[in-house]
């Protein structure tokens, strides 16, 4: 385990001062039945990298929204609007955020 957490972390490149930055873990179950894997790994990782595509999918979903995409099917399972407005919002105050902490 501690092998495989410093090849990782070596490999992450983290910011001495956010000890948070990386968090994995190693399972020793199958993580798909039909597969030949006896273990699995997740990486969850906290890099400011994530402000391109988060800002892009806000974009994108934008403009959807307002050309009324695919809306009807979201209505249709109890979506509303204002669910889509609220959503835009966390997002853009996530994005927000980031940018702060490269100040």
């Amino acid at each position: 385990y501690q092998k495989y957490r410093a090849r990782i972390s070596k490999a992450h490149k983290s910011i001495p001062w956010n000890s948070d930055a990386l968090s994995f873990q190693i399972v020793s179950e199958k993580p798909y039945l039909k597969q030949k894997m006896d273990k699995s790994l997740t990486i969850a990782s906290n890099k400011t990298t994530v402000i391109t595509p988060l800002s892009d999918l806000v974009q994108t979903s934008k403009a959807k929204f307002k050309a009324k995409a695919y809306l009807h099917w979201y209505h249709k399972y109890g979506c509303s609007d204002d669910r889509f407005s609220t959503s835009f919002e966390v997002l853009e105050e996530v994005i927000d955020n980031y940018n702060l902490a490269l100040q």
